[in-house]
């Protein structure tokens, strides 16, 4: 006479087959979920690190659309990051580089970010590359640099001045280093 404890154990002999496949397929998903767990966990601290390299020690940032006093900086350094074209003037055809990033860094963020401070007359620059071979230029070279100036009213309004003039600004740099 089968009784409440015996039932269990006569239907796990009775499917085993079928108990066992379920067992396998538990084990082999488990397995899989955790070997991908690792790996998105391994990946996940790679992709970190090569993004903490990147940022090369900066721990904040203002994205905003105003220029912000540098006293507000606090102990940090100061550095303005701008989009604007870049040309070689120096050239016998003239080379453009339409958008380049152009970050701005006073004297402790050099060395703050342990680059070699330029020296010489000018406003000095230091370039890519990448950059440098698009605008075939070399250091000793000047070079043109283009920025969109910073206003209240948007580039887009029908309110804002239309001339190219009146909407960038341009300065004249001198390639340091490359």
């Amino acid at each position: 006479m089968p009784t409440m404890l015996s039932i269990p154990g006569r239907s796990l002999r009775y499917h085993w087959r079928g108990n066992l496949a379920v067992l396998l397929a538990a084990a082999l998903s488990a397995a899989i979920l955790t070997g991908a767990l690792f790996v998105g966990d391994s990946l996940r601290g790679s992709l970190r690190s090569r993004a903490e390299r990147q940022l090369n020690g900066i721990t904040a940032s203002w994205t905003g659309s105003r220029l912000i006093r540098t006293e507000t900086v606090g102990s940090g350094v100061p550095a303005l990051m701008l989009q604007g074209s870049l040309t070689n003037e120096s050239s016998t055809d003239i080379a453009t580089v339409p958008r380049v990033v152009f970050i701005g860094l006073t004297s402790e963020g050099f060395a703050k970010f342990q680059l070699k401070e330029p020296t010489g007359s000018g406003i000095p620059a230091i370039l890519s590359h990448r950059v440098a071979e698009k605008i075939a230029t070399k250091s000793g070279e000047k070079l043109r640099l283009s920025v969109q100036q910073l206003t209240n009213v948007p580039r887009s309004s029908i309110l804002n001045k239309r001339s190219a003039d009146a909407t960038s600004a341009a300065a004249t740099l001198t390639v340091t280093e490359i």
